[in-house]
């Protein structure tokens, strides 16, 4: 090897070894980064954890928790409102202590309180007087709903309507909830777009919530409903929107939970061979009216949601149904039932095969002398 040779040799030794040196100080202070900042958030989260944030402060502050309303929902609210310092972390918490059983309702709460003291005081409950329950039926439609509210709070019936209607308010859910709502809002023919969308529960209000956040926690939750049960709803050939219509046939055709899955089969068993539904849950909504009878003349009105002219489900949801109604219809009874009829009196479902025998059951059971008028 020339003396030339060996001088590029040694140079690329030592440039190896610079790198090397390099490299080594490189991980070491990435190393030692790391370690800071692990360091850096222990500390913080401990803080957090003990204060509620850097400080304190005598003054509280009142929240309302949403009936539904989730861990990230709650920390977020209390961020909001100088409850605690950081939502992330007070929501890691929740998870990590295994407090995230939370009540619904009013609170006061202490400004930057401990997240421990915070997460107790959530998982009593809220304080009493401070909020109203509102109790929805499964099976009630819209108005009914507003009836409800009006019952139960200082807001009208024509005052929630009012609200349920809006276009503008529509927009807002549906830039919440694009999945579920997308369906529903390009249909004009409804006679309330959210008609269906508000699952019916017992909710904690707020003495402070508004219309809008009352009607956002009923959507909020038909959307749990909507997310739950994805899987179901891939397996079927009805979309959500026309799951809700069923279903809200259904919820109120069936007055048993053993009826419901056999009535959703007869449902499928006509629509498959491309006969009217003919409910008559469908005529009184058409109508506007309740109808425990329903004549002849009535199943001549002139309505898109009239099932006994139209064949297929009509524009959408009859009422608002609840879970084992949905459920029953994504998994209906396999049946060669064309036609069932409940005892007007009793309540007592009968099915038929054949028209002849639905119609022996009708003159048995039904009739406006036992229709409870």
């Amino acid at each position: 090897m020339t003396k030339k040779s060996k001088r590029h040799s040694s140079k690329r030794q030592i440039e190896a070894k610079q790198e090397d040196n390099l490299a080594s100080k490189v991980v070491k202070w990435l190393f030692i980064l790391i370690i800071s900042l692990v360091l850096i958030f222990g500390i913080v989260f401990g803080v957090n954890v003990m204060t509620g944030g850097f400080g304190s402060d005598d003054e509280t502050v009142a929240v309302d928790i949403p009936s539904g309303a989730t861990a990230n929902d709650v920390a977020t609210i209390l961020a909001d409102n100088d409850i605690v310092a950081n939502d992330k972390l007070f929501s890691l918490y929740m998870r990590l202590s295994g407090k995230d059983e939370i009540q619904a309702g009013h609170y006061e709460l202490p400004k930057s309180a401990g997240f421990g003291e915070a997460s107790d005081i959530l998982a009593e409950g809220g304080l009493s007087g401070e909020t109203y329950k509102l109790a929805i039926p499964e099976g009630t439609n819209l108005e009914g709903i507003a009836d409800i509210v009006a019952d139960a709070s200082d807001y009208s019936a024509d005052e929630f309507m009012e609200v349920a209607k809006s276009d503008k308010f529509f927009d807002q859910l549906k830039a919440d909830y694009p999945d579920m709502l997308g369906e529903v809002a390009d249909k004009d023919d409804v006679r309330y777009k959210l008609e269906g969308y508000l699952y019916p529960a017992t909710y904690d209000i707020g003495k402070d919530e508004s219309i809008e956040d009352i009607i956002h926690k009923m959507v909020d939750n038909m959307n749990n409903v909507y997310v739950q049960h994805q899987s179901e709803r891939q397996h079927s050939d009805l979309s959500f929107h026309e799951v809700l219509t069923l279903a809200s046939l259904v919820e109120a055709e069936a007055p048993e939970t053993a009826d419901r899955q056999k009535i959703a089969g007869v449902f499928f068993n006509r629509l498959n061979q491309d006969m009217p539904i003919q409910s008559d849950i469908s005529i009184s909504y058409a109508l506007n009216e309740h109808r425990p009878y329903v004549t002849y003349d009535d199943t001549e009105v002139d309505s898109p949601y009239n099932l006994y002219k139209n064949t297929g489900l009509g524009p959408g949801p009859f009422n608002n149904p609840g879970v084992e109604a949905i459920e029953a219809t994504l998994e209906p009874e396999d049946t060669d039932y064309l036609y069932f009829v409940a005892d007007l009196k009793t309540g007592k479902v009968y099915y038929a095969k054949t028209y002849e025998e639905h119609m022996e059951l009708v003159d048995k059971y039904v009739s406006e002398d036992n229709a409870d008028m």
